[in-house]
């Protein structure tokens, strides 16, 4: 069993300076930095995980860590041997005598099912505007990330994250939504008068991704424009492929079992339609330097 969310709190608590309440849960002056005006929140989210959120950015791992904590103190002995044994016995069932042991990674759906034991709030890393042909703002992707910590996986943090799309209305009010706007590739200005001069296109996995290859690896590889379409793999519209009609298209796509589907998946569709067309290995090629849309 986990040790009782309400056990941990009070453990943390004990050791912050400047603890009052605050609505349903507490602040706290953050250890992890000079703080003068309490920033630091801590509560107990409806599923029962402790939330620890720095509103100046310090990270649930510095809190902890000013605090001489870490997340494996969040979890109990005995907790922790379950864990381990239930490991174990998972492991075993996968073998078979004439079969070998089988290693899968965690994928987006496998961590969605595992349960959480903590976790911080959400907070936006990133935004990424859409603009149309002329640079005018057609609606945005907000990119937000929190730390987590697993109960099958107590001894480390991992992190999540989920998107946001979102438009202005006729008043300039922020809509959650993309419903009626018009979709288009990321970085369109760019990616149009690319086409027109003859400038290659990467095609990549994510705005994160993009971003990175524009901004950091031109001089590794030359002159190009890197682009994506929203809503990632397997979103992909007939006005997209439009856009790129008689350009040289370089696909990159991850080397998980999504990522090559969707390369494939591209392939058609530009089939007759484009000037040139590679499949590359953008990670390999740039030895590291490129890490991908984590």
């Amino acid at each position: 069993m986990i040790t009782q969310t309400s056990s941990i709190l009070a453990m943390l608590l004990d050791r912050l300076d400047g603890v009052h309440r605050q609505g349903a849960g507490y602040a706290a002056l953050c250890p992890a930095h000079d703080d003068q005006i309490p920033s630091l929140s801590i509560s107990i989210g409806r599923e029962g995980t402790l939330l620890i959120h720095c509103h100046a950015g310090c990270s649930p791992d510095a809190v902890l860590a000013a605090c001489d904590l870490s997340l494996a103190d969040l979890f109990d002995e005995e907790h922790r041997h379950d864990t381990l044994h239930d490991r174990h016995e998972a492991r075993s069932r996968q073998l078979s005598p004439d079969r070998a042991p089988i290693h899968r990674p965690y994928s987006q759906t496998t961590r969605r099912k595992r349960s959480i034991a903590a976790a911080s709030s959400w907070l936006r890393v990133a935004s990424y505007p859409y603009l149309d042909e002329s640079g005018g703002f057609l609606y945005g992707v907000d990119r937000l990330e929190r730390s987590v910590v697993y109960t099958d996986h107590p001894t480390r943090s991992d992190y999540q994250k989920r998107f946001v799309q979102w438009h202005r209305d006729a008043d300039g009010n922020r809509v959650n939504s993309v419903k009626g706007c018009r979709m288009v590739l990321y970085m369109l200005p760019d990616v149009v008068s690319a086409v027109r001069i003859g400038t290659p296109i990467f095609i990549v996995e994510g705005e994160k991704d993009a971003d990175s290859a524009n901004l950091h690896f031109r001089h590794e590889i030359g002159e190009y424009v890197a682009t994506t379409a929203p809503g990632g793999v397997g979103k992909w519209r007939q006005e997209y492929t439009d856009v790129l009609r008689g350009a040289t298209v370089f696909l990159c796509g991850d080397a998980d079992e999504p990522g090559q589907e969707h390369v494939e998946e591209l392939g058609l569709h530009f089939q007759h339609h484009v000037h040139e067309l590679r499949i590359i290995d953008i990670h390999a090629l740039l030895a590291g330097g490129f890490r991908g849309n984590q």
